[in-house]
């Protein structure tokens, strides 16, 4: 995994938009999140010796994951710095899932990459990412420009879920 953030594509409109959050809420938004990501690179080896490395990815890509509902649902707190709050706290575990895995991702691909398969294996990998970033990011940002923000989400954590006509 790269340090890259495609995700960032999406939250600076969310918050922008969706949130009516100010730029200066938005930037702590983000500090937040990389002090989550300075958390989990420092507590990513106590993490991989307790779980392993197999254990510690999976971790991480489950702590993304509820990082992601937790900024969805910043859509669902009151405008401003509640909702700031709220989706610092999503940005704060995805950063610390960054930090965690990516040490571990790199070790489990070093480990079992031969020697002489080291260079071509980490540009082809880093190739990859930066391919993704160039076609998937214009994409993310045009559906959640299109689509509007967690819209469906919203929805079904809402009332109207239940809503039936008769």
């Amino acid at each position: 995994m790269e340090s890259t953030r495609p995700d960032v594509v999406v939250i600076i409109p969310y918050a922008f938009i969706g949130l009516q959050s100010s730029p200066f809420q938005l930037g702590l938004v983000l500090a937040v999140g990389g002090i989550g990501a300075l958390a989990g690179a420092t507590l990513s080896t106590v993490l991989g010796n307790r779980l392993g490395t197999g254990g510690a990815i999976i971790c991480s890509n489950t702590v993304t994951a509820v990082g992601v509902l937790i900024m969805v649902g910043a859509g669902l707190a009151p405008m401003g710095w509640a909702a700031a709050a709220v989706l610092a706290a999503g940005e704060f575990c995805h950063g610390w899932a960054m930090g965690v895995s990516n040490s571990h991702e790199m070790s489990y691909r070093h480990a079992l990459t031969p020697d002489a398969l080291q260079a071509r294996t980490n540009t082809t990998i880093r190739s990859l990412n930066r391919a993704v970033l160039v076609v998937v990011s214009p994409i993310a940002g045009l559906l959640a420009d299109r689509f509007g923000f967690a819209q469906a989400v919203i929805l079904v954590l809402s009332p109207f879920r239940r809503a039936r006509v008769t």
